[in-house]
């Protein structure tokens, strides 16, 4: 043990100190106190001094894309309205709409379809297919409205052109501010035909576009 008193003034060359300091010594068993002092020396100012770094990053434009499913087949048309109309049934390939724009323009995907087409050149108007559209599902926040159901027109000579799918007409659309994502649409098919309809197998084209 380490044990410091303090005593009357001794005549040292540290005399001027108030008192002196008298260290002496005593055993003790295997412990020891210590006694520290710290001491604070005034530092020295330093300059401060910086530096920058520059960073980079980007953010795309985004897109409006869509994603059609796969070859659609009706089926036999079969006889209906007292022989009156050929009729066939069927549902469109699923189709995905994606928009990733962070404008938030909003979108519209319609469809147009070509005549039914046959070896030898029989056909069956555009018009004869229509369609009822229905949203399967969307991601979380973004919301698409269906089109309108589409009455199939069996197409005569003395009807006027225009009618079902001949001309685009609307699967899903988004208003505008909807913000990004993703949405599963499909729709019913159905196709009347004329009775009169030479036997055979028609195949048409169905282009869907997003603007």
């Amino acid at each position: 043990m380490i044990d410091i008193r303090r005593s009357r003034v001794h005549r040292t060359p540290f005399a001027w100190w108030p008192h002196a300091l008298r260290m002496t010594h005593s055993r003790a068993p295997a412990t020891a106190l210590v006694t520290a002092a710290l001491v604070l020396v005034p530092g020295v100012a330093v300059a401060a001094t910086s530096g920058t770094e520059t960073i980079t990053t980007s953010v795309a434009a985004g897109t409006l894309t869509i994603t059609t499913g796969g070859p659609v087949d009706l089926g036999r048309a079969r006889l209906e309205g007292a022989n009156e109309v050929l009729v066939a049934h069927g549902h469109l390939g699923t189709v995905r709409v994606t928009d990733t724009r962070v404008d938030d323009l909003g979108f519209t995907v319609s469809g147009v379809l070509t005549p039914f087409t046959a070896d030898g050149g029989s056909r069956i108007s555009a018009a004869a297919l229509g369609w009822d559209p229905d949203v399967l599902s969307t991601s979380d926040g973004f919301h698409v409205t269906a089109g309108r159901f589409v009455f199939p027109v069996p197409q005569r000579p003395e009807r006027p052109p225009g009618g079902g799918l001949s001309v685009p007409r609307v699967l899903v659309s988004s208003k505008r501010g909807n913000g990004p994502g993703s949405a599963l649409v499909t729709a019913a098919l159905t196709l009347r035909a004329p009775a009169s309809t030479r036997p055979g197998t028609y195949v048409a084209t169905l282009t869907i576009t997003a603007l």
